[in-house]
């Protein structure tokens, strides 16, 4: 796992479980925070599974449960929150062909990457 610290921003990611079984899903948390009173909005642009983009606009079987995140002196720090099902539609997403679910069980790990963009 990469801990980003941008300007004035600290981020850090958590994702649980850390093995997935097929049909099930891991949710990745990520933690937001200043290091000093300030106001910044932070905009998610992108997430990559195992170097390829899978959200936006990916399969359904990742989610993100909000896209911006705005910290402020009287909210310091928040959380946002990614879903990834390992499923027949994310196999079929990221290999580009049907009935590979079971490849994204050959690969023992896969790094998961947020893109965030917010004002310098």
């Amino acid at each position: 796992m990469e801990v980003g610290s941008v300007g004035n921003v600290i981020a850090s990611m958590k994702c649980e479980p850390a093995v997935v079984p097929l049909d099930d899903s891991t949710t990745c948390t990520v933690h937001l925070e200043l290091k000093r009173s300030d106001t910044v909005t932070l905009s998610l642009q992108e997430v990559d599974f195992g170097g390829k983009k899978v959200w936006p606009n990916g399969p359904s079987s990742v989610t993100v449960n909000k896209q911006t995140v705005t910290l402020t002196p009287t909210n310091m720090q928040e959380d946002l929150t990614i879903t990834i099902t390992i499923n027949d539609e994310l196999a079929n997403y990221y290999f580009g062909h049907w009935g590979y679910t079971h490849r994204l069980l050959e690969t023992p790990s896969y790094l998961i990457e947020l893109k965030f963009i917010w004002p310098a």
